[in-house]
Parts: structure tokens; C-alpha cells; sequence
């Protein structure tokens, strides 16, 4: 699963994982998950950012990503 992927610190770090998880699996805003972890709002969107592009990679080198949709 997508979840899998991002558990696994081969492809995301513990803070890529944690602020993807806070902000699209518990719906919490990046300004809310910003001041739990110490940063800025405008990095956890940068975060946000590169997460995404790294979920559009892995989907692209994986077929059986395109399996679970």
C-alpha cells in the first residue's frame, strides 16, 4: 500500500512520513502541524511538496502502485 512506501525510511524520512500522515491521513492543517513540530508553516508545504513529488516517482518506477487505484 501507498502507506507501506511511506513507513519505509528507503523512500521518506520519519518527518516526511509523521507531517504526511498529520496533514492528509488526520486532515490537520500545516499550520496546526507547523507549530507541533517546531517549524514554519511555509516548510511543512514545502515538505508537503516534495512528498508529493516523491509519491508521483515512486508511481512512475512501480507499476503495481498503479494496481491499487
Amino acid at each position: 500500500t501507498v502507506m507501506d512506501y511511506i513507513d519505509d525510511e528507503t523512500y521518506f524520512t520519519s518527518r516526511e512520513a509523521h507531517i504526511f500522515k498529520q496533514c492528509l491521513v488526520k486532515g490537520r492543517t500545516h499550520q496546526d502541524v507547523s507549530k507541533e513540530i517546531g517549524i514554519s508553516r511555509a516548510r511543512v508545504s514545502q515538505i508537503m511538496n516534495r512528498i508529493r513529488t516523491k509519491i508521483m516517482n515512486l508511481m512512475l518506477e512501480k507499476p503495481e502502485w498503479w494496481e491499487m487505484f
